[in-house]
């Protein structure tokens, strides 16, 4: 795991996180950098499903997906002034088809399939550590839903980064909104975070200095 990790995270630090886009030139840098990553994510995804049972699957893809959404949500809140025009939109490519590729749940069953076929353990078929037996064939539903679940529970920093992208386009009522709800707080955002951004995103006025007080 430690060098597909490493390889992603190059990708993450060559753009400094996704963290400070100022010019034209660093935007089309992090689209790039955004595309490969989905590709790099897809192709370990196609690894992993080749030779790991579902559970050591899911487990292996938390555990890359998470690093990445930890390193660009550390660089993002490190930013003292967070331009926001076009990030959201690149960094949803990763958010969106990241999970998808990485876990491989979007590839139609092959032609004339009958379906899962999994080897029964009593056979000494392979099994993950999990002692789910390996699918040799397309995934059923009930088994996609719970790799699904299972990686949600194990990757917070990516649902801190998806939580993260849309107070990058929120106004600053809603923002507050989602605080006093505790939204933001079950995302994993702290109020000195939320005050940050706050003081981050929006130009200074007695409404912007109300609202960072009001985040306690």
């Amino acid at each position: 795991v430690g060098q597909q990790r490493e390889a992603l995270l190059e990708v993450v630090s060559g753009v400094n996180g996704f963290a400070g886009l100022r010019t034209g030139e660093q935007g089309i840098a992090m689209r790039r950098a955004a595309r490969q990553l989905v590709l790099l994510l897809g192709k370990l995804g196609r690894l992993m499903s080749d030779v790991l049972a579902p559970g050591d699957h899911t487990a292996m893809a938390s555990v890359l997906m998470e690093a990445v959404a930890s390193q660009i949500v550390t660089a993002i809140l490190g930013q003292s002034n967070i331009s926001i025009q076009e990030l959201p939109t690149i960094l949803s490519t990763v958010v969106e088809e990241g999970p998808t590729v990485i876990l491989q749940l979007s590839q139609p069953p092959p032609p004339g399939s009958q379906g899962p076929q999994s080897v029964p353990a009593a056979d000494g078929g392979p099994q993950g550590s999990d002692g789910t037996p390996k699918v040799m064939g397309p995934l059923d539903e009930d088994l996609k839903f719970l790799m699904q679940q299972t990686f949600i529970k194990r990757t917070p920093s990516l649902n801190k980064l998806h939580r993260l992208l849309a107070i990058l386009e929120a106004r600053l009522g809603q923002i507050v909104e989602w605080w006093d709800r505790g939204t933001l707080r079950e995302a994993g955002f702290s109020s000195e975070e939320v005050r940050r951004l706050i003081y981050s995103c929006f130009e200074h006025s007695d409404y912007r200095e109300d609202c960072i007080s009001h985040v306690r």
